[in-house]
């Protein structure tokens, strides 16, 4: 008989590597899993005398359970396609990824302040021009939609609230805005003030209400 194992935790898993050679019919499904490496047990062999990791391929192994049923197989490692596409020792280690990642980071960070500030001048251009309401609306939308999903990660948290204050106003307000295109602009403005003050500790109270006032703007209040 023969046992077909697996050397990594991504082969475990994949569909089909687990084969048995003979006794089909009595093939036992029931996942043994032994450190880094899953096996596959056959009926009549519950417990091996070696550890699969330390099995070298081509090992005879017998069960030592019980003494009886005892049945022998071969431990067997299918090619590992997916090492041989990799290779060994070859790309960046964990640590330099991240170092990488980090610096990207960084440099979004830099940057982000410029797509921020484009953005925001969009919005109010179309604020300012002749394109129907319902269009306006839509385009800021998908600007607004944008800069809630992105502003957060470089530390403009309440830039990301006046975003999201923008994206729910258009949809849930939309007949308010159709009527009242001011509070459209009023958004737009509030969005500019808080990248503005951002980060200005004096403005803490003027932040904290900001996303209110808006709120209270379309209700009426």
């Amino acid at each position: 008989m023969r046992l077909f194992a697996n050397r990594s935790p991504l082969q475990r898993w994949w569909t089909g590597s687990f084969i048995c050679g003979t006794h089909q019919d009595n093939l036992l499904k029931q996942k043994c899993m032994s450190g880094p490496i899953g096996v596959e047990r056959c009926a009549g062999l519950r417990e091996w005398t070696s550890a699969p990791e330390q099995l070298a391929q081509g090992t005879k192994m017998t069960n030592s359970s019980d003494g009886k049923g005892k049945a022998e197989a071969e431990m067997y490692f299918p090619p590992n396609n997916l090492a041989k596409a990799i290779g060994e020792g070859r790309g960046p280690s964990i640590r330099q990824m991240e170092q990488d990642a980090e610096r990207r980071q960084k440099i979004l960070a830099r940057e982000y302040p410029k797509h921020l500030t484009a953005s925001i001048k969009r919005m109010q251009d179309m604020v300012a021009s002749g394109t129907n309401i319902a269009d306006k609306m839509e385009k800021i939308f998908v600007e607004a939609h944008d800069i809630k999903g992105q502003a957060g990660a470089f530390n403009y948290n309440l830039v990301s609230d006046i975003a999201i204050c923008i994206c729910s106003s258009v949809r849930e307000s939309a007949d308010i805005l159709t009527e009242r295109e001011d509070l459209l602009a009023l958004h737009v403005n509030a969005l500019e003030w808080a990248f503005a003050h951002e980060h200005d500790d004096s403005m803490a109270v003027e932040k904290s209400v900001l996303a209110q006032s808006l709120k209270d703007a379309l209700a009426g209040k």
